[in-house]
């Protein structure tokens, strides 16, 4: 996205089709990984964006500077609504194709920064569990990464339930090729935060005919 030539497309597609009108969700997912570059303010500057999800930045469009993410990260601690906007066009990504790395990795930056906060009430929960659970069962390695790291972001600040966990779990466990050292991580920082949990037999079971286990 910082590349000239991309740039330069995008500047053509602005100008013959005005994604800034008539895309400018989907323009705005696509360049919201750079917000700290001087890209996204004269992006945003153009942007026709209707909803009062993103009144925080109307900053932005005066100054033209850039937003550091931990504007980002309390916006979505104060307001859900911009949260699910982000999950739901990634899962729109994935749908249509896959999820960019920078966008996972501005996802999970958020996830870490809101976890850090200590604010984490159950429509967070289950919002994110929802998202995490949809990446467990997708085939991109960097999708599953994160939503691995999710799962235990959500798992350290709160208590999940026995059936949440159960859930998560089964779906990473019929993951062929699912990072192992990742996925045990995972179910330690689970385990130590929800100690009353108790794998069931049936997942232990599928745990262990796991292929990724067995090569290893």
């Amino acid at each position: 996205m910082l590349l000239k030539c991309v740039q330069k497309t995008l500047e053509y597609l602005i100008r013959r089709l005005s994604i800034h009108k008539f895309n400018a969700e989907d323009f705005f997912i696509a360049v919201l990984p750079y917000h700290e570059s001087p890209l996204f303010p004269r992006v945003y500057r153009i942007l026709d964006m209707k909803s009062h999800l993103f009144d925080f930045l109307s900053g932005v469009k005066k100054s033209e500077t850039p937003v550091i993410r931990s504007t980002l990260s309390v916006q979505c601690t104060k307001d859900i609504g911009l949260l699910l906007f982000i999950l739901n066009a990634y899962r729109r990504m994935q749908e249509h194709h896959s999820i960019p790395v920078a966008h996972l990795t501005l996802l999970c930056a958020i996830v870490v920064d809101m976890a850090r906060s200590g604010v984490m009430n159950e429509e967070y929960v289950r919002a994110l569990i929802s998202f995490a659970s949809m990446g467990l069962s997708g085939s991109s390695s960097e999708l599953q990464a994160a939503s691995l790291l999710i799962l235990a972001q959500v798992a350290i600040n709160v208590t999940l339930s026995n059936d949440v966990i159960t859930a998560c779990l089964n779906n990473a466990f019929r993951v062929k090729d699912i990072s192992m050292s990742q996925l045990v991580e995972c179910m330690l920082i689970i385990t130590r935060n929800n100690r009353e949990y108790v794998l069931p037999r049936q997942t232990a079971e599928v745990f262990l005919q796991n292929e990724t286990l067995q090569r290893s």
